[in-house]
């Protein structure tokens, strides 16, 4: 079944031209973002953001803008304020969601709230959610729209994503993990693209169909975040860190709508606190996920939306590369579960 995904992810040649986007671009970005940090702040304050901003993650974001932007003959102005400005709101998440979850990890390093105190968590948080808005300055008006809307949904996705870690006896777990997700990390990619056609020529059926994608590129990146944070590294404390939080992730929804007698030694685990929530316990949870056939199913769905993005026989010509690139990249994390022999 992952034959094909298999050999595409170990095309070399994938691997190098990621989206065409070179270093030294990120490094414009990311040195768009510091000036934009010490011109705004001062003391402290000024002290926290560059010492958060100096261990930046892989800033997918960031490529995708760029690289489709290219494809769209945007100016290089224009898609370095709009990534910045992306950028910084997934900046603040990070550090709100880190000191809700209370993880202590973020990067391989100690996580913001770790290391400076809650209460200049909730600050910094809040002025990168503040800053973002200031690369927009010099944009059309449209794009202040788009940005508002998404800080206002990234909000209210994690409101629901909190809920949803309430777990109840219900029917369509998955169902309703797919709705948060296409309300949070698909509403945000979504945003991303939604800038990027506001500042271009293209058709509306094009825009239509190029928004779309980006929303289930989110819905791509979350499933396959959830996937490696059990079976994978994300430079955090330890594999399983969603476990220790009690999530409602794509792994826990697909084994209780297929195994609902396994409702309550999941939700005795995963109500714990984290601190009270043993290695043994997340091990279990690991090895109930791969031998009831959980992980293969949560993979198929995986392909499944990856496949949609790619095979679209309506996608235009000159994004069809540009999605597989994007895809691979996303996936590479786990590339190690999909050729795995027992899903060939």
């Amino acid at each position: 079944m992952y034959r094909e995904e298999k050999q595409f992810l170990n095309d070399p040649s994938h691997k190098q031209n990621w989206a065409l986007v070179e270093e030294e671009i990120i490094s414009e970005i990311k040195d768009q973002m510091t000036n934009f940090v010490v011109r705004f702040s001062s003391g402290e304050l000024r002290k926290m953001c560059l010492d958060h901003l100096s261990n930046p993650g892989k800033m997918i974001r960031s490529r995708l803008i760029l690289s489709a932007g290219q494809i769209l003959d945007i100016p290089k102005t224009h898609l370095f304020n709009w990534a910045a400005a992306c950028e910084f709101v997934h900046e603040a998440s990070l550090i709100h969601d880190d000191l809700q979850d209370r993880d202590i990890i973020r990067r391989g390093k100690p996580s913001f709230w770790n290391k400076y105190g809650e209460a200049h968590a909730i600050s910094v948080g809040d002025f990168f959610l503040m800053l973002s808005f200031r690369p927009l300055v010099e944009l059309p008006s449209d794009l202040v729209d788009i940005h508002s809307a998404a800080a206002l949904r990234l909000a209210q996705g994690q409101v629901d994503e909190l809920n949803l870690s309430q777990i109840k006896p219900r029917q369509g777990y998955f169902e309703n993990y797919l709705r948060c997700i296409e309300g949070k990390t698909g509403a945000l990619f979504l945003s991303l693209m939604q800038g990027l056609t506001c500042l271009s020529k293209i058709s509306l059926t094009e825009k239509k169909l190029l928004n779309q994608s980006f929303l289930e590129l989110g819905i791509i990146f979350q499933m396959q975040d959830d996937i490696l944070d059990l079976f994978g590294q994300k430079k955090r404390q330890a594999q399983g860190s969603d476990i220790l939080e009690g999530k409602y992730s794509l792994l826990v929804a697909l084994h209780l709508d297929e195994h609902k007698h396994d409702f309550e030694k999941i939700i005795n685990i995963l109500s714990k606190d984290r601190s009270e929530t043993s290695l043994g316990e997340v091990e279990e949870i690991k090895s109930l996920f791969i031998n009831s056939g959980t992980l293969n199913k949560a993979i198929s769905v995986l392909l499944h939306y990856v496949n949609r993005v790619t095979k679209n026989p309506l996608m235009p010509a000159k994004f069809v590369n540009y999605f597989e690139l994007a895809t691979t990249k996303i996936l590479t994390p786990i590339v190690h579960l999909i050729s795995r022999d027992d899903h060939a």
